[in-house]
């Protein structure tokens, strides 16, 4: 971490000496926000798997037939036995499943969706429409001011 100086004492100041209570209001700019927020959401990408889990069927040793719900004396005396059911397994709707880091970083990313949504009631926010909009106003100023030269 890096030691700056202090603007009114003019002297060197280790950040790691200090820390908040909790209830501070902190002031950072949006780009920092944004990037945080990105970050978040790479990691938690990173720590989230989809998969698709076994489906079982189990089938009668004399007949061969798939049994819907075998009893346990069955099951115990090997009378049914268990095999992987392709058709239901391919068939079968995605699971998610997380890292406890996963889960971790998932709270956060709901606490600044959280802090983002009183951004924006609060007029810190403006909507994509009007940025896209500013946008295209200042590249066609930008368009005028190169067919000046």
């Amino acid at each position: 971490m890096e030691v700056v100086k202090n603007k009114e004492k003019k002297e060197q100041i280790n950040p790691k000496d200090y820390a908040y209570t909790g209830q501070e209001d902190i002031v950072m700019k949006s780009s920092l926000f944004k990037d945080i927020s990105r970050g978040i959401a790479d990691a938690l990408h990173n720590e989230t798997k989809i998969y698709y889990p076994e489906k079982y069927d189990w089938v009668n040793e004399k007949t061969g037939k798939i049994v819907k719900k075998p009893k346990k004396e069955d099951i115990d005396s090997g009378a049914v036995y268990k095999i992987l059911s392709v058709e239901r397994t391919l068939q079968g709707e995605p699971q998610i499943s997380r890292t406890p880091l996963g889960q971790y970083l998932l709270q956060l990313t709901v606490m600044l969706e959280q802090q983002h949504i009183k951004n924006i009631e609060d007029g810190n926010a403006v909507s994509v429409e009007e940025l896209e909009k500013k946008s295209k106003e200042m590249k066609a100023k930008l368009e005028e001011l190169s067919k000046e030269k």
